[in-house]
């Protein structure tokens, strides 16, 4: 079995890939108060929904390390569909 396929099999009605709610996860991206002109990496960021919502919500640059290949897929769906500029750097 791919252990990647399983690990979206199950994760897939998480939103943001973790027991957590949707006003927890607003809540700790306010809490960031990051700089206009900040970065972010995300490492093992899952489907990106934490990142892409923090990179909205601060204006920052944002970079995500995944080695789930459904991982990567569905994160530069939720890119796409945020309207921020995806640049891939695929290894």
């Amino acid at each position: 079995m791919d252990r990647w396929k399983f690990l979206d099999v199950v994760s897939r009605e998480q939103v943001p890939g973790n027991p957590i709610s949707e006003r927890k996860v607003r809540a700790l991206i306010d809490l960031l108060r990051l700089p206009a002109a900040g970065r972010i990496l995300d490492i093992a960021r899952g489907r990106g929904e934490i990142l892409v919502r923090t990179a909205q919500r601060w204006g920052v640059s944002a970079m995500g390390v995944d080695l789930s290949p459904f991982a990567v897929a569905h994160s530069r769906r939720a890119v796409s569909a945020s309207g921020l500029h995806r640049e891939d750097r695929d290894r």
